[in-house]
């Protein structure tokens, strides 16, 4: 089973948009923790994988450490926006 570590970018996003997305949060961190590869593969990076919540319009970005056995939320965007994610390399 993995852990979940949340970037304080992600939680001030969700704060200052006011995002009420508690239940497909809870629902794709049980998703993630089971099946913690199972978003898209990002463009940009290898390392890091998408995972769509389409019923509140998210999309988060996430990086599986294997060694850890740690998931990173890194970055959250609205997928109505044409904002890229920031990817640190």
């Amino acid at each position: 089973m993995y852990r979940i570590i949340i970037d304080e970018s992600v939680k001030l996003f969700i704060e200052e948009n006011k995002i009420n997305a508690s239940r497909y949060l809870k629902s794709m961190f049980e998703v993630l923790k089971t099946f913690p590869k199972s978003g898209m593969p990002y463009v940009g990076s290898a390392a890091y994988r998408t995972y769509e919540l389409a019923k509140c319009k998210l999309s988060v970005l996430y990086k599986v450490d294997e060694i850890d056995s740690t998931i990173y939320i890194v970055d959250m965007k609205l997928t109505t926006t044409s904002i890229d994610f920031k990817v640190n390399k």
